[in-house]
């Protein structure tokens, strides 16, 4: 993978987490306004899931864009 890619995964992934970052918002307002609170948690779980996953994988890609032998 070359500096190219992963910097463009690194930018999908910041804009993902953008996303979610809405989407908590929303979950957030849902439960201020007593959305039923099984679906909502189900949802907060899954959205905190997913910012860990993204968060894990672009700090790998940086960690390679910092290696200096790393290809690009």
């Amino acid at each position: 993978m070359t500096h190219n890619e992963r910097l463009a995964s690194i930018q999908e992934y910041v804009w993902t987490l953008e996303l979610l970052a809405e989407a908590l918002v929303v979950f957030g307002e849902n439960l201020e306004n007593g959305g039923q609170p099984l679906l909502n948690m189900r949802c907060y779980a899954g959205i905190h899931q997913a910012v860990r996953t993204l968060i894990r994988q672009a700090g790998e890609l940086c960690g390679a864009l910092l290696e200096p032998d790393s290809g690009g």
